[in-house]
């Protein structure tokens, strides 16, 4: 197979960075193009790296929410949140559905 879906995974925790890998590093249709631990890491990947398909925590060091606002590639974002209503939230995010996205994923945290 030679177009592999490029991802890239973004946590704070190393357990869950490596237990992603271990899954998605083990299916031929994927590659793991990068690994982060904080926003400002989430930056340099989508820059350099140009994942398909960046998957990150939104609650980790650095700002997230700001970071995803800074980001220029097409990438789709796949963000996970723990600790809110439901117990985890997963949400595709699309360049042009961001802006709308991100602010209610604002609101809703300032309400925690």
């Amino acid at each position: 197979m030679t177009d592999r879906i490029r991802l890239a995974f973004v946590d704070d925790h190393p357990t869950l960075l490596r237990g992603l890998a271990t899954v998605f590093g083990s299916d031929e249709r994927y590659s793991i193009v990068a690994t982060g631990a904080s926003a400002d890491e989430a930056l340099v990947i989508a820059a350099d790296s140009q994942p398909d398909v960046i998957i990150l925590d939104l609650s980790m060091p650095g700002d997230v929410f700001a970071a995803i606002d800074s980001m220029t590639t097409r990438s789709w974002l796949l963000v996970f949140v723990f600790g809110v209503t439901p117990p985890a939230m997963l949400l595709w995010l699309w360049n042009e559905d961001r802006p709308l996205l991100m602010g209610s994923l604002r609101r809703r945290q300032q309400q925690l």
